[in-house]
């Protein structure tokens, strides 16, 4: 399989999480290892990670925000994650 597909690709959870592995490498153990070999030959761009802190104030946070991504030589589309975390005002 290779990279293009592992990023179109949609795994679904199963019951019992064993099964869950071994679907996850019997279905994209062969994309995964494309990609990694992507990434050795240098075919791969992958910024640092960006981590933004949102400090307690009256309209916000305590939070933070982190930001991934990365993009593979030749490939039609990039990837961003964007992930953040909040706790709760009580005010």
């Amino acid at each position: 399989m290779k990279c293009a597909k592992l990023a179109t690709s949609v795994l679904q959870r199963q019951a019992n999480p064993t099964q869950f592995v071994w679907l996850a490498h019997s279905r994209f153990g062969a994309g995964v290892e494309a990609c990694f070999a992507s990434l050795a030959q240098g075919k791969v761009d992958v910024p640092m990670p960006m981590h933004i802190g949102i400090p307690q104030s009256p309209s916000a946070g305590p939070g933070d925000c982190h930001i991934k991504g990365g993009y593979i030589e030749g490939m039609p589309t990039f990837t961003v994650k964007v992930s953040t975390a909040s706790v709760a005002s009580e005010h």
